[in-house]
């Protein structure tokens, strides 16, 4: 692949990730006076409409941003002259890595775990969906600084 287009598709998804990080950190600040959330407080958020919203779009823009922030990875590296091709995300993971930017693949692997967490539907998952956001709310620096160093690097 052309260096100009990984450059195009950098700058895309790196704008993308930007703008899920955004409004993914103004949603948990939203939820900031409830944490740390409970089983109960999740299903008095759910019964409010308002919170639901609020809920809803956590899940969803923290979806969008760790599949986002993978794409990223892989434009990076690929911006950088690297073959991705045929890599796996833990592969992508060290190779970035030794570029200098903060993510491990304990990190990486503990967001892909939270999405799937984060994902469960409200109904019967309360206690979980709890637990998801409250590992986020501990990690959403963590995420900002990954975004940060890969905006540095670049």
């Amino acid at each position: 692949m052309k260096r100009e287009i990984a450059n195009e598709k950098f700058n895309f998804f790196l704008n993308e990730v930007e703008k899920h990080f955004l409004i993914l950190n103004q949603d948990l600040e939203e939820l900031k006076t409830f944490y740390p959330l409970t089983e109960e407080k999740i299903k008095s958020l759910v019964d409010n409409p308002d919170y639901l919203k609020v809920l809803d779009q956590i899940a969803y823009r923290y979806i969008k941003l760790q599949d986002t922030l993978g794409k990223l990875l892989r434009y990076f590296l690929l911006k950088e002259g690297e073959v991705v091709e045929h890599l796996s995300m833990l592969d992508i993971i060290h190779r970035i890595q030794k570029l200098g930017i903060f993510i491990d693949d304990e990190l990486w692997f503990e967001m892909r775990n939270l999405r799937n967490s984060i994902t469960h539907e409200y109904p019967n998952m309360y206690l979980e969906v709890a637990e998801a956001i409250n590992s986020l709310y501990s990690f959403i620096e963590d995420i900002k600084e990954i975004i940060q160093s890969i905006k540095e690097r670049a």
